[in-house]
């Protein structure tokens, strides 16, 4: 089962063609085809493009990004973990776009289920930002810990904490690429502006060379029409 968060909009540039084309790979990469793999979109752009190549869509979503809550974003989570654990898929993907500045975003895809150590160290390194006001939680060092109690048990803070952790991994990933694509929609309408600038300039000059030259061939005419005149009085 893969998750694909996509746009609902164009005008992003790049942004979602690139998107398209890494998600494509990873499928190739793991093997996954039509036959063996389902989808759940989040955006109208996924859900076009592949719903036309027959890929089986179990649900999708629209409009979530400029009003995106987590409480949107939990039925989608339980979804995801229902089908998982009544053993219709064996695994679970999810495929976003990583925000790390205005000019640069990254297409990353990341397995939710089954639930792995390194996945969840991946999780949690993957929400705190490598720049910025946040970027220094988690990254400093920390002191080796003999001994660590529980209360409650083990069990019982896993099995509130897994499924919280679950649900905020695609709330972020919803997140992340609602930022990247306005940064990508915001990159690419000022590169329209500046080209737009850049052709209004050379439309303005060749224009006024143009008027320069009609006027300095109606000054020539009129120059010329008084020297003949001259002539035909001498």
């Amino acid at each position: 089962l893969v998750v694909i968060v996509s746009a609902d909009k164009g005008l992003a540039g790049s942004y979602g063609s690139a998107l398209l084309k890494s998600t494509h790979k990873f499928l190739e990469k793991e093997g996954l085809s039509v036959s063996n793999t389902s989808l759940v979109t989040v955006g109208k752009k996924a859900h076009e493009h592949f719903a036309k190549r027959g890929w089986t869509i179990l649900t999708h979503h629209e409009r979530w990004s400029d009003k995106i809550t987590f409480e949107m974003v939990r039925p989608l989570a339980h979804k995801v973990k229902t089908l998982y654990e009544a053993g219709d898929y064996d695994q679970a993907f999810i495929i976003s776009t990583h925000f790390i500045s205005t000019l640069r975003q990254e297409v990353y895809s990341r397995r939710l289920l089954p639930v792995s150590f390194e996945s969840v160290e991946e999780i949690v390194e993957g929400i705190i930002p490598s720049h910025g006001k946040f970027s220094e939680l988690g990254r400093g060092d920390t002191l080796p810990v003999k001994e660590v109690t529980f209360e409650p048990s083990p069990e019982q803070i896993l099995e509130e904490l897994i499924p919280a952790l679950f649900n905020i991994q695609i709330y972020h990933s919803v997140l992340e690429a609602n930022a990247s694509e306005h940064s990508a929609r915001m990159i690419a309408m000022k590169n329209a502006s500046d080209n737009a600038r850049d052709i209004s300039k050379g439309l303005k000059l060749h224009f006024n060379k143009v008027r320069q030259s009609v006027i300095t061939r109606e000054v020539s005419e009129i120059v010329g029409g008084m020297e003949s005149m001259k002539v035909v009085d001498d």
